[in-house]
């Protein structure tokens, strides 16, 4: 995975940076022959259907990412997170 990133992904995020969005850079894939782009799995199958070609993912090529989310101390939802 790490020869993945750095033989084919690095040189195209330094030579390639853009702020191009998700669905931009899912539709660049159905036009450019070589071209790769990097995002969440979860928001490719949510654009799957807008996308005018298949999609498909390298697997071995994947991730793992860690999130977090801030609610406040008093929030009524607090119950729903907590870890016991």
């Amino acid at each position: 995975m790490k020869r993945v990133y750095t033989e084919l992904m690095a040189p195209e995020i330094r030579s390639n940076a853009s702020s191009e969005t998700d669905m931009e850079g899912l539709r660049r894939l159905c036009v450019e022959k070589k071209y790769s782009f990097l995002t969440l799995g979860i928001l490719l199958k949510g654009f799957e259907k807008n996308i005018p070609c298949r999609v498909v993912d390298i697997t071995y090529a994947q991730q793992a990412i860690t999130l977090s989310m801030i609610i406040s101390k008093s929030s009524e939802y607090k119950a729903l997170f907590k870890y016991q």
